[in-house]
């Protein structure tokens, strides 16, 4: 089935149709070396270590042949990386670049908010930052593996449909798909956010044809979707004093609507200030969704819940 006519069958009105921001997902298919990649390719230039080497970029995802000849690395596709272009990347820990005729920074600055692609250590998928907030768990694991457990949590399966509210990066709907889902809606609220993800080499499997983005406030596409026409439901809002509105009772009422009866929502919480703060935190919204009709169960190892219906 064609997804035009997928995600068609999914909403209540047709007439709305138009209204749902749909984007196309282009990644940006360009050699990015994060500031681990660039600190090894220095030593080889350093080091004087001339000829043909195997080393990994793209934030470790692959291994590739480069070319080390005096002051500069030439990459395959004729991408050249000089000794002068490595030592400014040094300049930024934990960052990542665009490599073409010269290395680009893969940040936005917004009026209110400064985004990067933050890698966390050498070989390690990258987390997207906001203003110096980290969009995923990087502490005893990464943010790919955090990704896939909260797939797994959700037991998404072949077969399913599944809802994915705030994109991100878009880990959870690839997961999705890599776990057999049918079909994947993933909503996505900040422009610049879809931005960072087309220059993520981790993230370019959002191009999959069984994944449709919604560029839109999720509070407003989900009342247009149909009851019951999701089998699993991933959300993974930003905090709650950036999207309050995203924990409302009103919002788990409609996740609840959508899913299929048997479906489960893993609700990622996070750990929010103190111990006591987040138990507190966490018992609100636990009390919001049994109210909503959900069945509540603690994944507190995954910082966060599961709804039953």
């Amino acid at each position: 089935m064609k997804l035009l006519r997928i995600l068609s069958s999914l909403l209540r009105k047709s007439s709305n149709e138009d209204e749902m921001r749909r984007y196309i997902f282009k990644p940006i298919l360009l050699p990015v070396i994060s500031y681990f990649e660039a600190s090894n390719l220095l030593a080889l230039i350093s080091d004087r270590r001339e000829g043909i080497h195997t080393i990994k970029i793209n934030a470790g995802l692959c291994n590739i042949e480069v070319s080390v000849e005096s002051e500069y690395v030439r990459l395959p596709g004729n991408y050249i990386v000089n000794k002068s272009q490595l030592e400014r990347m040094l300049r930024y820990k934990n960052s990542a670049f665009l490599i073409k005729n010269d290395v680009f920074k893969i940040e936005i600055r917004s009026k209110y908010k400064y985004y990067k692609l933050m890698v966390p250590r050498e070989n390690c998928p990258p987390t997207l930052e906001i203003s110096g907030i980290h969009m995923h768990r990087i502490v005893d694991t990464d943010p790919w593996r955090d990704s896939m457990s909260k797939v797994k949590l959700a037991r998404i399966r072949s077969g399913m449909n599944v809802l994915d509210v705030c994109t991100g990066l878009g880990y959870t709907a690839i997961h999705s798909r890599l776990r057999g889902a049918n079909y994947v809606l993933t909503i996505e609220k900040d422009p610049y956010v879809l931005e960072i993800a087309k220059a993520n080499p981790w993230s370019r499997r959002l191009a999959d044809p069984q994944i449709d983005i919604i560029l839109d406030d999720a509070t407003q596409v989900i009342p247009e979707l149909e009851s019951e026409s999701f089998h699993a439901i991933i959300h993974d809002p930003p905090r709650f004093s950036l999207a309050g509105e995203l924990y409302s009772f009103e919002f788990y009422q409609e996740l609840y609507r959508v899913l299929k009866k048997g479906g489960i929502l893993f609700h990622y919480t996070g750990t929010p200030g103190s111990k006591y703060r987040r138990m507190s935190f966490m018992k609100g919204v636990a009390q919001r969704l049994r109210k909503a009709g959900f069945t509540v169960v603690y994944a507190k190892k995954a910082l966060g819940i599961l709804g039953i219906k």
